[in-house]
């Protein structure tokens, strides 16, 4: 203990929650967020004590956010402390006012922004391991009254967790005046931010009037509450268990695209879908929207809805869109419909530029040749003497009928597509085989009626779906196009 009735050495603390958390390995390197202000200096101090003991080397992060006339000052404390103790300092400006007007941020959310970013830079650069902050005990109570106020959940009131991805907080167990205590007993100078005595921001407002008002009624009630913290961060723990367990099983990532299992989703807890669905949106690359309870919900009743191509649009020119058991989440417009007529005037291969794809026509008198296969999505049979050439690929058209094979009658192409659940951003593009006005075939679907193979068919027309590995060893033949497709959307 030092001079100071129940004020704790908080070297010891700080080291015990290094190793409890698991928050620094042998070998790290550790950027530590310096401001100049007590409690990152102190963080410095005591990280520099102990980094001997737990063979960790230090970087030395400090943000010049412009806000004050003497942050330039701040910035040389910092340089000058930090070479003091032979680390290396790594120093950025940045103009916080523009950010935020920019981003329509508050300047506490755009300073916030701006550090952890330049943070993880050096993290990639330096090749480090952690970045420390220097918030504490008194901080993550200030941040829980703070959500606690405007409503958040077991994630938002468990405050500030020790450890977060890549981000550790050593001081989260110390309290302000232990904080103090430790830099006056050890003589060790820090700068003043006076901008912190105020009550103009949320945060100074909770700290300098309501938790002091707090503290006269209830002068013992900051630890028992720092219990109470830990047992919701227990509880946060448990819940993020089962949200990262849904995020695995139920979402898949490519370039440029995020997808949603939706039958995996509607099984889930509603509040582990929603904690689940937001981690996917904040995980959204090259994106800073600030994602709420109201986006989340939006999902929820596309997931929820009976409606299997609902779309809906998010910030940052996100688009949501359904295709019945997937839930596509991706930047950009949906594709278009894509206009095009191919005139296939015989044997041969047909390229469909825009959509990647490469039909090929052959005739046979053999009746086994691909009949096998005739059910098959990729490959179609047909009597080639009613099938005959020419044939036309083009989309569907409002209207459009089709005769299923085995069924009597025509249904409504529609109709056909939603019962096999092509995704509405597909049906505008599929290219449909067509003779005179009967469709013969929608590839990757289902084969029509019309020029069916029977026991008296003499010509067998095959037509194929070509693998990508086999495009270009053949020629392209019997093949005109009375109008080339559009552009790929």
């Amino acid at each position: 203990m030092n001079r100071c009735s129940g004020i704790r050495d908080i070297v010891p603390v700080v080291r015990r929650t290094i190793v409890d958390h698991g928050m620094i390995s042998p070998g790290d390197t550790v950027v530590t967020a310096v401001s100049g202000g007590p409690d990152s200096v102190a963080l410095l101090r005591i990280l520099y004590l102990l980094s001997t003991d737990l063979r960790f080397s230090i970087i030395v992060a400090h943000v010049d956010h412009k806000l004050r006339p003497e942050s330039a000052q701040d910035a040389l404390f910092v340089k000058n402390v930090s070479e003091d103790l032979g680390l290396e300092v790594v120093t950025t400006e940045a103009d916080v006012h523009s950010t935020a007007s920019l981003r329509r941020r508050g300047l506490e959310e755009a300073g916030r922004r701006v550090r952890y970013g330049f943070f993880q830079e050096i993290v990639a650069s330096r090749g480090a391991n952690r970045i420390a902050t220097a918030h504490h005990a008194d901080d993550a109570i200030e941040t829980f009254f703070l959500r606690l106020l405007t409503g958040a959940g077991t994630t938002g009131l468990a405050g500030i967790a020790p450890v977060r991805g890549n981000i550790v907080r050593p001081l989260i167990r110390c309290f302000r005046e232990e904080i103090l205590a430790f830099l006056e007993k050890e003589g060790i100078s820090y700068r003043v931010d006076t901008t912190n005595l105020l009550t103009d921001t949320d945060r100074n407002f909770m700290r300098n009037a309501v938790i002091p008002l707090i503290g006269t009624r209830f002068p013992g009630f900051r630890k028992p509450l720092l219990r109470t913290l830990d047992l919701i961060e227990d509880d946060r723990r448990s819940l993020q268990g089962l949200i990262s367990d849904l995020v695995n099983r139920g979402i898949s990532r490519t370039p440029g695209e995020t997808v949603i299992d939706v039958p995996v989703f509607q099984k889930a807890p509603s509040r582990v879908a929603g904690k689940a669905l937001l981690e996917v949106l904040y995980s959204i690359p090259d994106s800073d929207e600030r994602w709420t309870k109201a986006h989340v919900d939006g999902i929820l009743r596309i997931i929820h809805g009976d409606n299997p191509s609902a779309q809906m649009d998010l910030p940052g020119g996100m688009v949501l869109a359904r295709e019945y058991d997937r839930l596509r989440l991706f930047r950009g417009a949906p594709a278009a419909a894509t206009d095009f007529h191919i005139e296939v005037s015989g044997e041969g291969r047909c390229q469909i530029q825009s959509l990647g794809i490469v039909l090929e026509f052959l005739v046979t008198q053999d009746k086994g040749t691909g009949i096998e296969n005739a059910a098959a999505w990729a490959i179609s049979c047909f009597d080639a003497d009613v099938a005959d050439f020419p044939l036309v690929l083009r989309p569907p058209r409002p209207g459009d009928r089709f005769h299923p094979q085995g069924f009597s009658g025509t249904r409504k192409l529609k109709k056909v597509l939603i019962d096999h659940k092509v995704p509405l951003r597909l049906r505008r593009r599929l290219p449909l085989l067509v003779k005179d006005d009967h469709i013969l075939w929608i590839p990757r679907v289902r084969q029509s009626s019309f020029a069916a193979v029977t026991p008296r068919t003499k010509r067998i027309l095959t037509v194929r779906i070509v693998d990508p590995g086999e495009v270009g060893n053949r020629s392209m033949s019997g093949v005109s196009l009375s109008k080339r497709f559009a552009p790929p959307a």
